[in-house]
């Protein structure tokens, strides 16, 4: 299960009892956060979608420690898979309204994620670098994400990291970010998140501009599939390759296994 249904990681135990392998819990902030405006979710029942906008809202990763500490005992054998969301938690203004350096980004992501290893409270922590509806997605690009890791591998850990990929139809964009990742230390990535790009979507629901979000479920699957593809085909040799994104049934999942995508 991704980021995003477990928001302050209280349901390990039922995500292992459902049957689940892990589910990734989150994404946190280290400071409590309200999300955007309700309505969160939009459904688009023909397409097989849900527009999705609610934003990073959590209750903080001091809260959510010990939701986690609770539920260690409970827990069989599932690891806990933490996303931390990168955005920050404070931001400046300028004339045309709020404004977040690029640093102050890092800055709180670093926090959240030493705040982890610290405590002890992950088996495994994904940096999402690219949640469709938390605004600006600063890190999808080469440059950015550089100075993001490098910063990051400062931080002693014994888990490994992943990176949540962005679902991008630019593939070259797409490549260059893999190059990144495989010169830092992070150990695996998630591909993909939810589609931003509507026009890539046969819409089979009415979808006006005035909804905001990214578009999970079915219309996700074939291009993450093809994502998946390409990432294991051209790094599956340095990276752990987690496939996500349009599974409706155990057989779609099957179907992946086999075809040695995830």
């Amino acid at each position: 299960m991704s980021a995003g249904f477990d928001k302050n990681v209280q349901l390990s135990p039922l995500m292992e009892d459902v049957g689940f392998g892990f589910a990734s819990g989150g994404s946190v902030t280290m400071e409590p956060r309200k999300g955007n405006l309700r309505p969160w979710f939009h459904r688009l029942p023909n397409t097989k979608s849900v527009v999705v906008y609610a934003g990073m809202p959590n209750y903080g990763l001091e809260k959510i420690s010990d939701y986690i500490e609770l539920n260690r005992s409970k827990v069989k054998s599932m690891p806990t898979v933490v996303s931390v969301a990168v955005i920050a938690d404070k931001s400046t203004k300028d004339e045309f309204g709020p404004v977040v350096p690029e640093e102050y980004i890092i800055r709180d992501v670093k926090k959240a994620v030493s705040y982890i290893v610290e405590n002890s409270l992950a088996s495994v922590i994904e940096i999402n670098i690219s949640c469709p509806n938390a605004g600006k997605e600063p890190f999808i690009y080469a440059d950015t994400l550089e100075s993001l890791l490098s910063e990051l591998d400062s931080v002693e850990r014994n888990v490994p990291f992943w990176i949540k990929m962005p679902h991008l139809y630019d593939l070259k964009q797409f490549d260059s970010l893999l190059k990144v990742i495989v010169e830092h230390n992070i150990r695996g990535v998630t591909v993909a998140n939810l589609i931003k790009d509507r026009g890539k979507v046969d819409l089979k629901d009415p979808l006006t501009d005035d909804i905001r979000g990214g578009l999970s479920g079915e219309p996700t699957r074939t291009h993450s599939l093809e994502l998946i593809g390409y990432t294991y085909k051209n790094y599956g040799d340095k990276l752990t390759v987690i496939g996500v994104g349009g599974v409706f049934r155990p057989k779609t999942h099957t179907l992946r296994l086999r075809q040695g995508l995830v």
